[in-house]
């Protein structure tokens, strides 16, 4: 009898087991998005010459933000943007350049010129 009844509470046991394993009771929560709510340059406007690059920066608010920036270019014939930021003048002009996040974008304008060379002699020849 005793074997009987051990059997039946083995099986009760088991049973409950695997059904409360077999049940899910708490959800994975996924990440919370923190949308951005300020994205704007700290400066107003930016100078690089031909062949020359320059990290760009943006201030995004809140700093826990889950949006990314994204960047681009007016026009990448005479300025180019990569993924991280990084400009490259390429050919004399003025563009602008784009940073968006989430529902916002700020653009801010770039003058490509020509790399300043300095003069380290003049010669004149004059002659009657």
């Amino acid at each position: 009898m005793h074997r009987y009844i051990f059997r039946i509470l083995s099986l009760v046991t088991l049973s409950l087991f695997f059904t409360y394993c077999g049940e899910s009771t708490q959800e994975i929560d996924s990440p919370e998005e923190i949308p951005a709510e300020y994205l704007d340059f700290p400066f107003s406007g930016l100078y690089v010459e031909v062949g020359q690059s320059h990290q760009v920066e943006v201030t995004l608010r809140p700093d826990n933000t889950t949006d990314k920036v994204y960047w681009s270019s007016g026009n990448p014939s005479i300025a180019s943007i990569d993924e991280s930021g990084i400009v490259t003048g390429i050919s004399v002009g003025e563009t602008t350049i784009t940073a968006s996040a989430g529902d916002l974008a700020v653009s801010c304008p770039i003058e490509v010129a020509l790399p300043y060379v300095p003069v380290s002699n003049i010669i004149l020849n004059f002659s009657d």
